[in-house]
């Protein structure tokens, strides 16, 4: 029988894996957020060079 990936942290922030995107500025973009996210991790925004237009983009 195979371990479980699900842990205490994946219940507490409701997510399936416990896998978290860096937030890296331009490198990861929001399609890298979305796709970390919709997979069933935490996709992570690093917005600390964007404008609040960009980040609510």
């Amino acid at each position: 029988m195979g371990r479980s990936l699900k842990t205490p942290l994946c219940e507490r922030l409701e997510i399936d894996l416990p896998i978290f995107s860096a937030g890296m500025g331009p490198i990861a973009g929001p399609e890298l957020v979305a796709a970390v996210s919709n997979a069933g991790g935490l996709g992570v925004l690093g917005c600390t060079t964007m404008s609040p237009e960009q980040v609510r983009a």
